[in-house]
């Protein structure tokens, strides 16, 4: 199946409800396939809009029709977004790299450091700002 989405022009992914985090763009970006995704939920967090991947509005088809005309008419454009998604998953989801993030949480468990990163931030950000979510989530 990753054979297919590596020679793949991009990965849509149409979804209408809420997702979680999930595997598929994660593998698509591993085989250098931007993705197409619905805004809404943990997948549209995932795309870099215009460098690894578009949006598009949920249940509207023509928008979707659009990214993937936009996408695939512009051999550099996909030449670039391709090499932007391989990065993207070089950078964020390989193995060691989520082996280096439990190994921090790890670390910071046992110093004692009870302030749990919320969702969203970008690595090696220590914790959320009381200014920018209202308050520090604890365990």
């Amino acid at each position: 199946m990753l054979t297919i989405v590596g020679e793949a022009s991009c990965l849509v992914f149409p979804s209408t409800c809420y997702e979680t985090f999930g595997r598929t763009v994660p593998e698509a970006y591993a085989k250098g396939t931007p993705v197409i995704v619905s805004r809404g939920g943990a997948t549209a967090e995932l795309v870099d809009e215009g460098r690894t991947g578009l949006l598009f509005d949920a249940g509207n088809a023509a928008d979707l029709a659009q990214q993937v005309i936009e996408l695939t008419s512009d051999p550099q454009r996909l030449a670039s977004m391709r090499r932007a998604a391989r990065e993207e998953f070089e950078s964020k989801y390989t193995a060691d790299r989520g082996y280096q993030g439990l190994m921090k949480i790890y670390r910071q468990a046992m110093a004692g450091q009870r302030t749990v990163p919320t969702a969203g931030r970008e690595q090696g950000d220590e914790c959320c700002s009381d200014h920018e979510f209202g308050r520090a989530e604890r365990l």
